[in-house]
């Protein structure tokens, strides 16, 4: 074998002696990296899945109230905007209660966008009705031929 050609050892992995892989946990001195690791169990980690009907607490905290934005942003946009906006404003706030640990904050914000935003689609509807009864005694009037 040529001087070239010599093998040389790899730092860490031939100067394990006897001491050393005691230590590590090594039943044998010299311990390759071509080897394979030690087997791992075989038991198969079991999930416990609950019913979507089943409340899970968390950490015994329990869940933040609704926030109603969705329906306030209803109210806002189809019914009655002024009122919707309220709504929408006592809503964003419901979650920032929650978050800062102000439970009783964030369900009277809560129950707030929630009266805010039926408020809003009431009136909204109440003056679409009437709205179209105006429409129909102006047009009853006019087609009639009464008035000035």
């Amino acid at each position: 074998m040529a001087e070239s050609e010599k093998v040389l050892p790899i730092p860490g992995k031939d100067d394990v002696t006897d001491e050393k892989a005691s230590l590590i946990g090594h039943t044998e001195a010299k311990h390759g990296y071509d080897e394979p690791p030690p087997a791992y169990s075989s038991i198969e980690p079991t999930f416990y899945t609950p019913s979507p009907s089943m409340k899970v607490p968390t950490n015994g905290i329990p869940p933040p109230p609704k926030n109603y934005l969705v329906l306030a942003i209803v109210a806002t946009v189809f019914c009655f905007f002024p009122l919707g906006l309220v709504a929408v404003y006592f809503a964003t706030k419901v979650e920032k209660a929650w978050v800062y640990g102000d439970q009783e904050s964030a369900l009277n914000y809560s129950a707030k966008a929630k009266n805010w935003s039926v408020f809003a689609i009431v009136t909204g509807i109440v003056i679409d009705i009437v709205i179209i009864c105006f429409v129909v005694v102006f047009v009853n009037t006019s087609q009639s031929g009464g008035g000035y």
